[in-house]
């Protein structure tokens, strides 16, 4: 199965999950610090066994195991 059909659903999803994750790895990335399940996931776009499924909608197709909220 894949992740997701387009750039657009990633787009959805990973502002919800990825951006507001501690481990998000958008301002480390010069740093060469990267997310390896997202990493996995650009390569094969394969869902990884990290995320379980969510609901129908986009913002939460997926709900990944080592999410760790940031603090507001």
């Amino acid at each position: 199965m894949t992740a997701f059909s387009n750039g657009s659903e990633y787009d959805a999803w990973s502002a919800n999950w990825c951006r507001r994750c501690t481990k998000d790895d958008m301002g480390l990335a010069d740093e060469g610090v990267y997310c390896p399940i997202v990493t996995n996931v650009m390569v094969d776009n394969e869902v990884p066994a990290q995320w379980a499924p969510g609901t129908d909608d986009l913002r939460d197709r997926y709900h990944c195991s080592e999410f760790e909220g940031a603090l507001a």
